[in-house]
């Protein structure tokens, strides 16, 4: 049981440096698109008259402006996110914002509506015919039929 413990005691330290090691490692913070930029420029400083790489470097340029973009609309919404959390303050500019809505908003009146036409009488029937007698037919009472 010793041995356990002395051995997840020494991996811990040796993970623990490596880990330090690696971290001051990278100290130089990466951008986007930073690696392409640097192969592109040497590639043209060695062959200035690639169209290939003009276009590459403009749409690197173009590409780094719109990820630039992007970040600052993520910050921007970040500091909103900021703001809703500071509830009173928040809550405050809600009311402010619908008190000033409410201003603008006309309010239409009801439709009055039309009053409905008046039920037609239904005609009465007339009495019913009483049917004649009936004729008696000698020849259909006939017994052969």
């Amino acid at each position: 049981m010793n041995k356990i413990k002395i051995t997840v005691a020494v991996t811990t330290i040796f993970l623990g440096f490596s880990g330090l090691s690696h971290g001051a490692d990278t100290t130089t913070e990466k951008t986007p698109l930073s690696q392409s930029t640097i192969s592109v420029d040497k590639n043209l400083i060695r062959d200035s008259d690639s169209k290939g790489l003009t276009n590459a470097s403009t749409r690197l340029e173009t590409n780094q402006d719109r990820i630039e973009a992007q970040q600052t609309v993520r910050s921007a919404k970040r500091l909103d996110k900021a703001k809703r959390t500071d509830k009173t303050a928040y809550k405050a500019e809600l009311k402010a914002e619908k008190a000033a809505r409410a201003d603008k908003v006309v309010h239409i009146d009801k439709a009055v509506r039309v009053e409905k036409a008046e039920r037609i009488e239904k005609t009465e029937r007339p009495d019913k015919v009483e049917r004649p007698e009936k004729i008696e037919r000698p020849e259909r009472s006939a017994p052969g039929r």
